[in-house]
């Protein structure tokens, strides 16, 4: 790897907080883009000389990402990525493009992917009760799934999650290094509780919550690919389609189907920007309706 690329990951790491999963996708980005520049000026140019790298370069790397993925949301991660890397050259004195005139496609109307509600407790009785995993297997997939759920815990979140004394309100550390306070049901507390029990019997002794069962990573802290395994697996088998980030947008609509208000519901989701909490207004017109219908009548 070019030691700007490496340089850059240091100041991501340092500067931005980024977890090493976000700094990975920058990463991957900027390879992206280097491969398609080296073809184009048959190996003079790339990522290594950032000087180089004009707009005609990221718009047409930008066209061919079009017809590569057809998701523009896609695209765009990929453009604000490679200008967060030319911001970074300038943050360094390096003279390269100005990353204002890199410019992202228009997105259409975010559609709200999450489970309703009888989904979502027939996934958690199911991931209670799955006879096809033994007792602390099946235990921590089902904690998993209720952090998901009713935390609306990003799965970097749940992985670098740390072993507590107490269970009723802890800290989380997310995104950035940003910090907030997340409550938990009685009755749930008794499953971390039941699960961490059952780790100290097989002497599992580790700081993070979640930890490998597998062979080749025994008692590692579980993995971002792992988390995704498990959870679409349990909806497969009863024919959901699931995924750990739509137990988030879960936990989302669920608090405003049932009337929590959209500022608290941005804390705990721990959105930087309220705006971003807002999309989750529009994904049931019932809500919409009942609201109106509090008015009283004449």
């Amino acid at each position: 790897m070019y030691l700007i690329l490496i340089e850059f990951a240091k100041w991501l790491e340092n500067t931005k907080w980024a977890a090493k999963s976000t700094i990975e996708c920058y990463l991957r980005a900027l390879m992206l883009l280097d491969e398609y520049i080296k073809n184009l000026s048959f190996w003079e140019r790339g990522v290594e000389y950032p000087h180089t790298i004009d707009l005609e370069d990221i718009e047409e790397f930008a066209e061919m990402q079009k017809i590569k993925w057809k998701e523009i949301r896609t695209v765009n991660n990929y453009l604000a990525w490679i200008k967060t890397f030319l911001n970074y050259c300038n943050y360094v004195w390096l003279k390269v493009l100005d990353s204002r005139r890199v410019l992202l496609a228009k997105v259409p109307d975010l559609h709200i992917n999450a489970l309703e509600e009888k989904d979502m407790k027939k996934l958690l009785e199911f991931m209670r009760t799955d006879s096809s995993k033994g007792e602390i297997i099946r235990m921590r997939d089902f904690w998993m799934a209720l952090v998901l759920v009713y935390w609306g815990l990003r799965v970097s979140e749940l992985c670098n999650l740390k072993v507590k004394e107490r269970w009723e309100k802890i800290q989380i550390v997310g995104k950035w290094g940003s910090r907030r306070l997340v409550h938990l049901y009685d009755d749930y507390v008794k499953v971390v509780n039941l699960y961490l029990f059952l780790r100290r019997k097989l002497k599992i002794n580790s700081d993070y919550v979640f930890v490998s069962h597998s062979n080749n990573s025994k008692w590692k802290p579980i993995d971002r690919a792992s988390v995704e395994k498990i959870i679409k697996k349990a909806g497969k088998k009863i024919w959901l389609e699931v995924r750990p980030h739509k137990l988030r947008h879960t936990c989302a609509t669920q608090m405003l189907e049932h009337w929590g208000e959209i500022e608290y519901i941005s804390q705990i989701l721990w959105h930087k920007n309220i705006t971003t909490t807002q999309i989750y207004l529009d994904y049931s017109n019932d809500k919409l309706k009942k609201t109106q219908l509090l008015i009283p009548t004449v």
